[in-house]
């Protein structure tokens, strides 16, 4: 999903989108197609939409949890959960493309005399309003959680307390996540596994019941399979994070047991490293493009299982 015109207030030009892949040159910290959600909430669709995502995951965490009954009730439930995983959690995740270096550059507005005593220059209200409205400010990537924060209510309480704890959660991985941009001025890609993957997943399982532990390998497995692609889309590869994630996965299909499903994945997660997966310093805008559907196409077939 791509939510960069989501929290754009009282800006006369829209936001650009994210780039394709991350690149050392220019903003440090914006997210790379994996690491945003699928579906905006105006709608739009992600131009990576055949990627590992928040959608996609809340629905491989249902299938892969066997619910008793595909009937309406249950589609409505997940339909929900999936717009709470991807669009609305989303928005949260706008303060991962906060750069402590940006320099605002929205015309200065103009002054008017002000007759109330909480508009004078001065007052508190008026010094927070200009704290939010600089994109200099830390305070400028939190615009957007109010209307986060109502959607949550709307649709997390209906799906109950997990999903309710999960958006707290969200919400603190997020805060951890500006506190770590502002240090290190890049994206946290551990963070950012958690909220693709760890927390949709648990967020999909909910609907159906609690959590086995085949499902915690597979949680497990795809989160470090997520979290190497993000690291080499930032040029800082930890090489071995994404095999190790999906040894992972399919080691815990075969002591499912579900032989042929992990040879399946395993000769799915193979696939990636034709277009250059093991070399991520030198992979493409267009080699990820392809990369993209055969993790997801893993991701399912491990579902599935």
């Amino acid at each position: 999903m791509e939510f960069s015109t989501t929290t754009q207030l009282n800006r006369d030009t829209p936001a650009s989108p994210p780039p394709a892949s991350w690149s050392p040159v220019g903003d440090r910290v914006r997210l790379s197609p994996l690491a945003v959600p699928l579906i905006s909430v105006r709608g739009g669709i992600s131009s990576s939409l055949w990627r590992i995502g928040p959608a996609w995951v809340v629905a491989a965490a249902a299938w892969h949890a066997r619910p008793a009954a595909w009937n309406a009730a249950f589609l409505l439930q997940l339909l929900s959960a999936v717009v709470l995983a991807d669009a609305i959690w989303g928005i949260f995740w706008q303060v991962l493309r906060y750069d402590p270096a940006a320099v605002s550059i929205a015309p200065a507005a103009r002054k008017r005399p002000a007759r109330l005593p909480y508009a004078l220059t001065d007052a508190p209200a008026a010094r927070l309003w200009r704290w939010l409205a600089d994109d200099a400010q830390p305070g400028y990537a939190l615009q957007g959680w109010p209307l986060a924060l109502l959607l949550s209510v709307l649709v997390a309480f209906p799906l109950g307390r997990t999903a309710v704890g999960l958006t707290l959660a969200v919400i603190l991985v997020s805060l951890l996540g500006l506190v770590w941009i502002r240090r290190t001025r890049r994206a946290p890609a551990s963070l950012l596994a958690l909220l693709s993957v760890t927390l949709p997943w648990l967020l999909g399982q909910a609907l159906v019941g609690p959590a086995t532990v085949t499902t915690l390998g597979l949680i497990a497995g795809f989160t470090l399979l997520v979290w190497g692609l993000l690291r080499c889309q930032q040029q800082a590869p930890l090489v071995w994070l994404t095999p190790l994630g999906t040894i992972v996965v399919v080691v815990t299909l075969i002591l499912q047991p579900a032989p042929v499903a992990a040879g399946l994945t395993g000769f799915l997660g193979l696939i990636p490293y034709w277009y250059g997966l093991g070399q991520p310093a030198t992979i493409s805008a267009a080699h990820w493009a392809q990369v993209y559907p055969w993790l997801l196409a893993t991701l399912l077939v491990a579902a599935g299982a």
